[in-house]
């Protein structure tokens, strides 16, 4: 089996495959397997999921517990107060640092026996539409035959590219620029996801992402600012001291933080997609994680249904007799929970970011009524753990570590 990709989706996929014996190579473009990115929110479908690799307890020593998301207009006006304990059991999000999870997952694909093909970056897939495809690398080699493709090459996947072009994928014009660094406690609450807007243009947010697993290490903050694409290197060109003033003009409390800052080379600029298709690109062939489904980080769960889709493959092909039918088995599990969460990004994304300021007095109205009526709360802090999926259902994270330990008992007693 092949994977392209080391991203999360990627390592968790293989790691799991080849727990079950498959022989399993991950192609990465980048000469060195390394994190991407700053920090994520993982909610309690993904701790589930790192729960059934075994690397939890290490993520939730190395992460912050988040137990409430704090979203506020920046005059002071809740907009968003929603918080883990309304929700049944003992549940919270963990703000991690990306090193954490990919020190995590990479530990396990090394412990596995995952192989990695280093510095090829694949162009396409030959014999997309049969049993045994091989993938073709820009430099013209070839690799494989493989009995199964897995594409895991994020939102702007080359390799989905080539073969769908740009179908069902839609750039958002928003995207963010994000740092990481050590901020005193007392600056920003330790244990909530801390947002401030203004308009639908302005956008600011702090995540604690823990120590990542350095134990002498102080706590670390992601911090975030809204900024249209298109706009970014005129931002890249300004004083960094006229951003500065004008972040701290938003939000008083960031100023010791953005004191650290002193390049514009220091904060990563992210870009974000909506990404829809059918994830199957042939007989043996996938997409999964972002480049299947990918939404703008609104939801906080890009991450969460990358790691999910991982151990649900690791479920339908244990129990499958051939490849398709696997395949055809986590496609229907997956379906209804990534469509949700792709709805509802596609939604409410224009509503925390686009130039359409009209609906921010929808939103300020709305959401923070809507936090405080007594179901509605619940279901949408349901929504922000990722356990939403469908109007009047959700899943058990619990359950899901049942399903996986128990994944081969259909097939021994068959």
């Amino acid at each position: 089996m092949a994977i392209v990709g080391a991203g999360v989706s990627g390592l968790a996929s293989a790691a799991f495959l080849a727990r079950d014996g498959h022989r399993v190579v991950i192609f990465e473009k980048f000469d060195r397997a390394a994190p991407v990115g700053s920090g994520l929110l993982l909610q309690p479908t993904g701790q589930a999921v790192l729960e059934c690799l075994g690397q939890r307890d290490f993520i939730v020593r190395a992460g912050a517990k988040i137990t409430k998301l704090d979203g506020r207009t920046v005059s002071g006006r809740k907009v968003l107060d929603l918080d883990y304990r309304r929700l049944n059991g003992d549940m919270f999000g963990l703000g991690t640092h990306r090193s954490a999870l990919f020190d995590a997952l990479f530990s396990e694909c090394e412990a596995a026996g995952v192989s990695f093909e280093l510095g090829i970056e694949v162009s396409h897939i030959e014999g997309v539409d049969t049993a045994r495809p091989r993938l073709v690398a820009s430099t013209g080699r070839r690799y494989g035959p493989f009995d199964l493709l897995l594409d895991a090459g994020g939102m702007f996947s080359r390799l989905r590219t080539a073969h769908l072009g740009g179908q069902g994928c839609r750039p958002f014009p928003y995207g963010a620029v994000w740092i990481t660094a050590d901020v005193p406690n007392e600056i920003f609450t330790r244990s909530a996801l801390q947002q401030r807007f203004y308009g639908t243009d302005v956008m600011i947010g702090a995540l604690p992402i823990g120590n990542g697993g350095i134990a002498d290490s102080a706590g670390k903050t992601a911090f975030f600012w809204s900024l249209r694409n298109d706009q970014y290197e005129n931002w890249r060109l300004a004083p960094l001291a006229s951003w500065k003033d004008q972040v701290v003009a938003y939000w008083p409390e960031a100023e010791p933080l953005l004191s650290k800052v002193h390049d514009h080379d220091e904060l990563l600029h992210s870009v974000y997609a909506d990404i829809n298709v059918n994830p199957r690109l042939g007989t043996a062939a996938a997409l999964i994680g972002d480049s299947a489904h990918g939404t703008s980080p609104q939801l906080g769960n890009g991450g969460n249904l990358a790691l999910l889709d991982a151990v649900v493959l690791a479920i339908a092909f244990a129990r499958a007799r051939t490849v398709e039918e696997g395949l055809s088995d986590f496609f229907a599990q997956r379906r209804r929970h990534t469509h949700l969460y792709q709805m509802m990004s596609a939604y409410l994304t224009p509503v925390f970011q686009s130039d359409l300021q009209p609906l921010a007095w929808v939103r300020d109205a709305v959401f923070g009524a809507a936090c405080r009526a007594p179901y509605l709360r619940r279901d949408i802090a349901r929504i922000m753990a990722g356990i939403k999926t469908g109007l009047f259902s959700a899943m058990d994270p619990n359950a899901l570590i049942a399903r996986y330990r128990g994944r081969h008992d259909a097939t021994q007693s068959s």
